[in-house]
């Protein structure tokens, strides 16, 4: 009788640790989007990133405004901003205001309805994936939760597969 629990109670932690699909970081799939204060860049204004969209899937883009792989990704995702529809895109940088507003009219992001730009003060999105490099991409779905991750610029293509998910 007890060994029949013993497998019972096995097959059963083995079934729900099987439906949590891992990210390679220790995230998983599904996880709620956190909630990051973002200073735009009028310098007053600060909104969450949970507030950015209420029924649309987010891409978060943490960058820095230096980076060279950052500004590829940038002009990638500007040459095909329709493909991404309705899809909220986010970026996000702990650099200086200054910087953040130099990248902004820099790529003319404010003319995007769908783009938004802000500061993380408290870095709080590097600690909560434990960034190591730029950019560092997070994919939402239109309830916040997490599809995916990618750790470095991965293309156009493969965020629309990420939005997919």
């Amino acid at each position: 009788m007890n060994v029949k629990l013993i497998l019972l109670l096995s097959f059963f932690v083995l079934f729900c640790a099987c439906r949590e699909k891992l990210l390679d970081n220790g995230h998983v799939v599904g996880e709620d989007m956190p909630s990051i204060e973002l200073q735009l860049t009028d310098s007053i204004t600060l909104v969450n990133l949970r507030s950015v969209s209420q029924n649309n899937s987010v891409v978060a883009i943490y960058f820095d405004p230096y980076c060279d792989f950052c500004r590829a990704e940038t002009e990638s995702i500007l040459k095909n901003i329709n493909r991404f529809g309705s899809t909220q895109i986010v970026f996000i940088t702990s650099s200086s205001l200054d910087n953040m507003v130099m990248y902004s009219k820099k790529y003319g992001l404010e003319k995007y309805s769908n783009i938004h730009i802000g500061r993380d003060r408290e870095r709080k999105y590097s600690k909560v994936y434990d960034v190591k490099g730029f950019p560092h991409i997070s994919i939402f779905s239109k309830d916040h939760k997490l599809n995916t991750l990618y750790f470095n610029a991965v293309g156009v293509e493969k965020i629309l597969a990420g939005l997919s998910e």
